[in-house]
């Protein structure tokens, strides 16, 4: 089962796995995790949400877009199982991995739980 989860929550557990940009907008000191690269949000999506330029339907669209569209969710799932995917924001505020496990749940008909 994937979970997922934010950075401050997570830190420390075990079978940790990034799928955000640890060098936006800043550095991750203090962590150890491996990066899932292809879920990774594009720089200019991240600039453009940080500017204000995007409503969360507008972000959402460029992320499946730009990323989700692109990949297997069943490839996805079977590389990512049994891990915490972890982005910056906190639970119950908008956030790509939560659109990560939504498009899993809706590909998969799987639950994808946040911690």
């Amino acid at each position: 089962m994937i979970k997922t989860s934010y950075f401050k929550k997570a830190k420390g557990l075990p079978n940790i796995v990034s799928i955000a940009r640890s060098d936006f907008p800043w550095p991750m000191k203090g962590y150890r995790f491996r990066k899932y690269e292809a879920l990774l949000p594009s720089l200019s999506l991240l600039r453009d949400w940080r500017a204000g330029n995007l409503t969360k339907d507008e972000y959402s669209q460029r992320y499946y877009s730009e990323t989700l569209s692109k990949l297997n969710p069943t490839s996805v799932y079977k590389e990512l199982d049994g891990k915490i995917l972890l982005c910056h924001e906190p639970s119950g505020s908008f956030c790509h991995r939560r659109l990560v496990a939504k498009w899993l749940e809706d590909s998969l008909g799987i639950n994808v739980p946040e911690l």
